[in-house]
Protein backbone atom coordinates (compact mmCIF):
# COMPACT_ATOMS: atom_id res chain seq x y z
CA UNK A 1 0.00 0.00 0.00
CA UNK A 2 1.08 3.64 -1.30
CA UNK A 3 2.34 5.76 1.75
CA UNK A 4 -0.12 8.66 2.70
CA UNK A 5 2.16 11.42 1.98
CA UNK A 6 2.78 9.72 -1.67
CA UNK A 7 -0.83 9.67 -1.98
CA UNK A 8 -1.05 13.17 -0.99
CA UNK A 9 1.90 14.00 -3.84
CA UNK A 10 -0.20 12.90 -6.32
CA UNK A 11 -3.69 13.96 -5.46
CA UNK A 12 -2.00 17.25 -5.55
CA UNK A 13 -0.16 16.55 -8.77
CA UNK A 14 -3.72 15.87 -10.30
CA UNK A 15 -5.47 18.32 -8.90
CA UNK A 16 -2.91 21.04 -10.45
CA UNK A 17 -2.97 19.44 -13.92
CA UNK A 18 -7.13 19.57 -13.64
CA UNK A 19 -6.85 22.93 -12.65
CA UNK A 20 -4.18 24.07 -15.04
CA UNK A 21 -6.40 22.18 -17.81
CA UNK A 22 -9.67 24.28 -16.97
CA UNK A 23 -7.83 27.32 -16.44
CA UNK A 24 -6.41 26.93 -20.16
CA UNK A 25 -10.05 25.55 -21.66
CA UNK A 26 -11.53 28.95 -19.45
CA UNK A 27 -9.11 31.11 -21.49
CA UNK A 28 -9.66 29.76 -24.97
CA UNK A 29 -13.33 29.23 -24.79
CA UNK A 30 -15.03 32.03 -27.28
CA UNK A 31 -11.63 32.80 -28.77
CA UNK A 32 -11.21 32.71 -32.14
CA UNK A 33 -8.44 34.40 -34.71
CA UNK A 34 -5.66 32.62 -32.70
CA UNK A 35 -6.80 34.11 -30.03
CA UNK A 36 -6.98 37.62 -30.90
CA UNK A 37 -10.75 38.17 -31.02
CA UNK A 38 -12.78 36.91 -28.19
CA UNK A 39 -16.11 36.04 -29.37
CA UNK A 40 -17.85 36.47 -25.92
CA UNK A 41 -16.96 39.82 -25.99
CA UNK A 42 -18.08 40.95 -29.08
CA UNK A 43 -21.39 39.06 -28.89
CA UNK A 44 -22.28 39.68 -25.99
CA UNK A 45 -22.33 36.48 -24.21
CA UNK A 46 -21.62 35.23 -20.50
CA UNK A 47 -18.18 34.02 -20.84
CA UNK A 48 -19.60 31.58 -17.54
CA UNK A 49 -22.81 30.94 -16.28
CA UNK A 50 -21.58 29.34 -13.10
CA UNK A 51 -22.08 29.96 -9.46
CA UNK A 52 -24.77 32.24 -7.99
CA UNK A 53 -24.98 34.92 -10.90
CA UNK A 54 -25.13 32.48 -13.82
CA UNK A 55 -28.16 31.17 -12.10
CA UNK A 56 -29.86 34.39 -11.06
CA UNK A 57 -29.06 34.95 -15.11
CA UNK A 58 -31.26 31.82 -16.40
CA UNK A 59 -33.65 32.27 -13.45
CA UNK A 60 -34.33 35.78 -14.87
CA UNK A 61 -34.75 34.50 -18.24
CA UNK A 62 -37.04 31.62 -17.54
CA UNK A 63 -39.71 34.12 -16.17
CA UNK A 64 -39.32 36.11 -19.10
CA UNK A 65 -38.21 34.68 -22.32
CA UNK A 66 -40.88 32.52 -23.71
CA UNK A 67 -38.33 29.52 -25.02
CA UNK A 68 -36.43 29.45 -21.90
CA UNK A 69 -39.78 29.46 -20.11
CA UNK A 70 -41.12 26.27 -21.99
CA UNK A 71 -37.99 24.67 -21.71
CA UNK A 72 -38.04 24.86 -17.58
CA UNK A 73 -41.29 25.88 -16.56
CA UNK A 74 -43.14 24.04 -19.45
CA UNK A 75 -41.10 20.77 -19.39
CA UNK A 76 -41.30 20.01 -15.98
CA UNK A 77 -45.31 20.60 -15.67
CA UNK A 78 -45.67 18.85 -18.41
CA UNK A 79 -43.95 15.85 -16.57
CA UNK A 80 -45.91 16.22 -13.16
CA UNK A 81 -49.11 17.71 -14.29
CA UNK A 82 -50.81 13.92 -14.70
CA UNK A 83 -49.44 12.58 -11.34
CA UNK A 84 -48.18 8.66 -11.60
CA UNK A 85 -49.94 5.84 -11.14
CA UNK A 86 -49.20 2.84 -8.73
CA UNK A 87 -49.68 -0.68 -9.93
CA UNK A 88 -50.26 -2.73 -6.82
CA UNK A 89 -51.37 -6.42 -5.95
CA UNK A 90 -54.80 -5.64 -3.67
CA UNK A 91 -53.77 -9.40 -2.30
CA UNK A 92 -50.21 -8.06 -1.19
CA UNK A 93 -50.79 -5.69 2.10
CA UNK A 94 -46.74 -3.98 1.33
CA UNK A 95 -47.80 -3.04 -1.75
CA UNK A 96 -51.56 -1.66 -1.01
CA UNK A 97 -49.82 0.25 2.14
CA UNK A 98 -47.26 2.32 -0.34
CA UNK A 99 -50.59 3.21 -2.29
CA UNK A 100 -52.45 4.47 1.20
CA UNK A 101 -49.36 6.27 1.72
CA UNK A 102 -48.87 7.88 -1.65
CA UNK A 103 -52.03 9.28 -1.57
CA UNK A 104 -51.97 10.49 1.89
CA UNK A 105 -48.44 12.11 0.37
CA UNK A 106 -50.10 13.90 -2.48
CA UNK A 107 -52.91 15.39 -0.58
CA UNK A 108 -50.45 17.43 1.43
CA UNK A 109 -49.11 18.65 -1.87
CA UNK A 110 -46.53 16.48 -2.36
CA UNK A 111 -46.89 16.30 -6.76
CA UNK A 112 -46.82 20.22 -6.67
CA UNK A 113 -43.73 20.67 -4.47
CA UNK A 114 -41.75 18.11 -6.35
CA UNK A 115 -42.74 20.02 -9.92
CA UNK A 116 -41.36 23.47 -8.20
CA UNK A 117 -38.34 21.38 -7.13
CA UNK A 118 -38.00 19.90 -10.85
CA UNK A 119 -38.42 23.79 -12.26
CA UNK A 120 -35.73 24.62 -10.09
CA UNK A 121 -33.33 21.76 -11.03
CA UNK A 122 -33.81 22.66 -14.74
CA UNK A 123 -32.54 26.12 -14.12
CA UNK A 124 -29.76 25.88 -12.31
CA UNK A 125 -27.33 22.67 -12.02
CA UNK A 126 -29.48 20.61 -8.84
CA UNK A 127 -32.34 21.72 -6.64
CA UNK A 128 -33.08 20.23 -3.35
CA UNK A 129 -36.71 19.11 -2.08
CA UNK A 130 -36.82 19.27 1.83
CA UNK A 131 -39.30 16.73 3.63
CA UNK A 132 -40.36 18.05 6.57
CA UNK A 133 -40.83 14.35 8.66
CA UNK A 134 -42.58 15.66 11.99
CA UNK A 135 -39.76 13.06 13.87
CA UNK A 136 -38.82 15.05 16.52
CA UNK A 137 -35.68 15.30 15.63
CA UNK A 138 -33.66 17.91 14.78
CA UNK A 139 -33.12 18.95 10.57
CA UNK A 140 -29.30 18.64 11.00
CA UNK A 141 -29.93 15.15 12.68
CA UNK A 142 -30.89 11.52 10.11
CA UNK A 143 -34.45 11.45 9.50
CA UNK A 144 -35.99 9.06 12.58
CA UNK A 145 -39.58 7.03 12.68
CA UNK A 146 -43.24 9.03 12.97
CA UNK A 147 -45.20 7.57 15.65
CA UNK A 148 -49.14 8.10 14.89
CA UNK A 149 -50.41 9.25 11.76
CA UNK A 150 -47.35 11.26 10.41
CA UNK A 151 -48.62 12.66 7.35
CA UNK A 152 -51.22 15.48 9.12
CA UNK A 153 -47.90 17.04 9.67
CA UNK A 154 -45.61 16.69 7.02
CA UNK A 155 -44.56 19.11 4.54
CA UNK A 156 -42.27 19.79 1.48
CA UNK A 157 -40.11 22.86 0.13
CA UNK A 158 -38.05 23.12 -2.74
CA UNK A 159 -34.71 24.95 -2.17
CA UNK A 160 -32.64 26.02 -5.14
CA UNK A 161 -29.48 26.20 -6.54
CA UNK A 162 -28.30 29.56 -5.30
CA UNK A 163 -30.02 29.13 -1.49
CA UNK A 164 -27.66 25.34 -0.94
CA UNK A 165 -24.43 24.84 0.31
CA UNK A 166 -22.89 21.77 1.06
CA UNK A 167 -21.83 21.83 4.39
CA UNK A 168 -20.61 18.62 4.98
CA UNK A 169 -19.44 15.44 2.80
CA UNK A 170 -19.02 11.65 3.47
CA UNK A 171 -15.02 11.12 3.48
CA UNK A 172 -14.79 7.64 4.33
CA UNK A 173 -13.47 5.96 1.39
CA UNK A 174 -15.12 2.94 2.54
CA UNK A 175 -18.90 4.35 2.59
CA UNK A 176 -21.32 3.68 -0.16
CA UNK A 177 -21.85 7.76 -0.11
CA UNK A 178 -18.43 8.61 -0.20
CA UNK A 179 -17.77 12.03 -1.38
CA UNK A 180 -21.70 12.60 -1.48
CA UNK A 181 -23.23 15.25 0.83
CA UNK A 182 -23.91 14.85 4.15
CA UNK A 183 -25.59 17.77 5.61
CA UNK A 184 -26.72 20.75 3.52
CA UNK A 185 -27.15 24.55 4.44
CA UNK A 186 -30.45 25.23 2.95
CA UNK A 187 -32.62 28.79 2.74
CA UNK A 188 -34.32 30.85 0.21
CA UNK A 189 -31.55 32.36 -2.43
CA UNK A 190 -30.65 36.11 -2.41
CA UNK A 191 -29.05 36.41 -5.67
CA UNK A 192 -31.73 36.84 -8.31
CA UNK A 193 -32.48 40.72 -8.19
CA UNK A 194 -36.45 40.06 -7.89
CA UNK A 195 -38.65 41.79 -4.98
CA UNK A 196 -40.97 38.73 -4.31
CA UNK A 197 -41.54 38.32 -0.68
CA UNK A 198 -40.50 34.98 0.94
CA UNK A 199 -43.47 33.23 2.75
CA UNK A 200 -40.85 30.62 3.29
CA UNK A 201 -38.06 30.65 5.68
CA UNK A 202 -35.15 32.71 5.01
CA UNK A 203 -32.47 31.84 7.51
CA UNK A 204 -30.47 29.06 6.91
CA UNK A 205 -31.18 25.56 7.81
CA UNK A 206 -28.71 22.79 8.40
CA UNK A 207 -30.35 19.61 7.15
CA UNK A 208 -28.95 15.80 6.87
CA UNK A 209 -29.13 14.61 3.70
CA UNK A 210 -31.84 11.77 4.17
CA UNK A 211 -34.22 14.16 4.71
CA UNK A 212 -33.73 15.92 1.12
CA UNK A 213 -34.74 14.81 -2.56
CA UNK A 214 -31.93 15.83 -4.55
CA UNK A 215 -32.50 16.67 -8.12
CA UNK A 216 -30.14 16.83 -11.35
CA UNK A 217 -29.87 16.00 -14.66
CA UNK A 218 -27.04 15.53 -17.00
CA UNK A 219 -24.58 14.92 -14.83
CA UNK A 220 -20.78 13.58 -15.30
CA UNK A 221 -18.36 12.77 -13.21
CA UNK A 222 -20.16 14.46 -10.15
CA UNK A 223 -23.14 13.34 -8.37
CA UNK A 224 -24.27 16.58 -7.46
CA UNK A 225 -24.06 19.14 -10.29
CA UNK A 226 -25.54 18.42 -13.09
CA UNK A 227 -26.44 20.97 -16.29
CA UNK A 228 -29.75 22.52 -16.17
CA UNK A 229 -31.46 22.77 -19.41
CA UNK A 230 -30.76 26.38 -20.33
CA UNK A 231 -26.89 26.70 -20.38
CA UNK A 232 -26.26 24.40 -23.53
CA UNK A 233 -28.38 27.50 -25.50
CA UNK A 234 -28.26 30.36 -23.32
CA UNK A 235 -26.02 32.03 -26.30
CA UNK A 236 -28.69 31.22 -28.35
CA UNK A 237 -31.09 32.54 -26.39
CA UNK A 238 -29.30 35.71 -26.12
CA UNK A 239 -29.13 35.70 -29.88
CA UNK A 240 -33.12 35.89 -30.18
CA UNK A 241 -33.09 38.38 -28.07
CA UNK A 242 -31.30 40.54 -29.72
CA UNK A 243 -32.20 39.66 -33.48
CA UNK A 244 -35.94 40.18 -32.38
CA UNK A 245 -35.21 43.40 -30.23
CA UNK A 246 -33.13 44.70 -33.03
CA UNK A 247 -34.88 44.93 -35.68
CA UNK A 248 -38.12 45.89 -34.15
CA UNK A 249 -35.90 48.57 -32.70
CA UNK A 250 -34.67 49.36 -36.70
CA UNK A 251 -38.36 48.90 -38.27
CA UNK A 252 -39.50 51.86 -35.48
CA UNK A 253 -36.68 53.65 -36.24
CA UNK A 254 -36.70 53.60 -39.65
CA UNK A 255 -40.59 53.83 -39.81
CA UNK A 256 -40.11 57.23 -38.02
CA UNK A 257 -38.09 58.94 -40.36
CA UNK A 258 -34.32 60.86 -39.90
CA UNK A 259 -34.23 64.63 -40.18
CA UNK A 260 -30.95 66.78 -40.40
CA UNK A 261 -30.52 70.29 -38.95
CA UNK A 262 -29.20 72.71 -41.06
CA UNK A 263 -28.56 75.32 -38.41
CA UNK A 264 -28.27 78.96 -38.85
CA UNK A 265 -24.43 79.80 -38.59
CA UNK A 266 -25.65 82.86 -36.26
CA UNK A 267 -28.39 80.96 -34.41
CA UNK A 268 -25.24 78.37 -33.70
CA UNK A 269 -23.22 80.99 -32.27
CA UNK A 270 -25.59 81.93 -29.76
CA UNK A 271 -25.71 78.62 -28.52
CA UNK A 272 -22.23 79.27 -26.60
CA UNK A 273 -23.57 82.09 -24.81
CA UNK A 274 -26.92 80.59 -23.97
CA UNK A 275 -26.97 76.95 -23.05
CA UNK A 276 -30.33 76.86 -21.64
CA UNK A 277 -31.34 77.44 -25.63
CA UNK A 278 -29.25 74.91 -26.70
CA UNK A 279 -30.31 72.57 -24.24
CA UNK A 280 -34.09 72.75 -25.43
CA UNK A 281 -33.20 72.59 -28.78
CA UNK A 282 -31.55 69.44 -28.06
CA UNK A 283 -34.44 68.35 -25.69
CA UNK A 284 -36.84 68.79 -28.68
CA UNK A 285 -34.40 66.76 -31.10
CA UNK A 286 -34.41 63.71 -29.04
CA UNK A 287 -37.89 63.80 -28.32
CA UNK A 288 -39.11 63.59 -31.95
CA UNK A 289 -36.74 60.62 -32.30
CA UNK A 290 -37.47 58.54 -29.30
CA UNK A 291 -40.44 59.28 -28.43
CA UNK A 292 -43.86 59.62 -29.62
CA UNK A 293 -43.76 63.53 -30.36
CA UNK A 294 -44.50 64.08 -34.23
CA UNK A 295 -43.13 67.61 -34.15
CA UNK A 296 -40.32 69.17 -33.78
CA UNK A 297 -39.78 73.32 -33.00
CA UNK A 298 -36.67 74.70 -34.82
CA UNK A 299 -36.63 78.16 -34.85
CA UNK A 300 -32.62 79.66 -36.14
CA UNK A 301 -32.57 75.84 -38.42
CA UNK A 302 -33.88 74.56 -41.51
CA UNK A 303 -35.68 70.66 -41.20
CA UNK A 304 -34.88 68.54 -44.08
CA UNK A 305 -35.54 64.81 -44.16
CA UNK A 306 -33.31 62.28 -44.95
CA UNK A 307 -34.13 59.46 -47.13
CA UNK A 308 -34.21 55.89 -45.32
CA UNK A 309 -34.12 52.67 -46.34
CA UNK A 310 -37.91 51.19 -44.86
CA UNK A 311 -38.06 47.18 -44.41
CA UNK A 312 -40.51 45.35 -42.87
CA UNK A 313 -38.93 43.40 -39.98
CA UNK A 314 -39.83 39.89 -41.37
Amino acid sequence: MAEPQVIDFANAQSTARSTSFWGRLGAILGMSHDGKRSIYSVYGYDESLSGDMGFARMYAYSRRQGIANRLTFGVAKTCWRDGFEVLSDSDNKDSQQLVDALTALNKKGMLKKLEQADILNRIGRFSVLLVGVPDGRKLSDPVGAVAGDGFKSIYFKAFAYDGITIHKTDGDHKSARFGLPELYQVRRGNQRGDSEKDTGTTQALVVHWTRLVHLNENALDSDVEGMGALEPIFNRILDLDKATGGSSEAYFRNARGRIAYEIDKDFAAGFAKDPTSKEAFDEGAKKFTNEWQDHTVAAGATVKSLPTAHHSPL
